[in-house]
């Protein structure tokens, strides 16, 4: 008797052991299922990161074209490598758009790239970070009063996947936002 006694208690014990390692199974798979979720959302958030900044340029861009044909005033988009900053034309120089909260200078969030086309020429813009001799002039992007501007491409772009935005003028001259994947 002692001994199927025993091997009730063994079988008792064996089944248990079976549902704890089904229950250890579910819990790893429920840590995977978390964390490929958030990969995901982390991916996600850098492109939706980098839209934002592309579309945010862009909105300035336009309202600026037409600030300065409303307005009569000339306008220059200035880049340095991590950033940008807006400027107008007032006494025979160009001066930079400091009190306005719109136009403000505006930094690029880490791990976005900036690239530049002007007038069919790419700027090497490593050349210019925020310590740059003063006797170098930033690549600027001229908004005119008369509508005109320089023809321009930028790009902006994750630094890890590739992946990113580019603005051009559109048919209109009004900026527009294309997504571009060098994968």
């Amino acid at each position: 008797m002692n001994r199927f006694s025993f091997s009730g208690i063994h079988k008792k014990m064996f089944r248990s052991n079976k549902a704890f390692t089904l229950l250890e199974l579910l819990v790893v798979v429920l840590i995977i299922g978390i964390t490929v979720s958030f990969i995901t959302l982390t991916v996600d958030t850098r492109i939706d990161k980098i839209d934002l900044e592309a579309r945010r340029l862009a909105a300035l861009l336009n309202l600026v074209q037409e600030e300065a044909v409303l307005n009569g005033s000339e306008y220059a988009l200035q880049f340095t490598k991590n950033n940008y900053s807006f400027l107008y034309f007032a006494e025979g120089k160009w001066k930079e758009i400091k009190e306005d909260d719109v136009l403000k200078v505006r930094s690029l969030p880490e791990g976005i790239e900036l690239q530049l086309v002007l007038e069919g020429e790419e700027v090497d813009l490593s050349l210019f970070n925020q310590e740059f001799d003063a006797g170098m002039t930033p690549p600027r992007l001229f908004l005119l009063s008369s509508g005109e501007f320089t023809p321009y491409e930028i790009t902006m772009k994750d630094s890890y996947n590739r992946a990113g935005f580019q603005l051009m003028p559109g048919e209109n001259g009004r900026a527009k936002v294309v997504y571009r994947n060098e994968g």
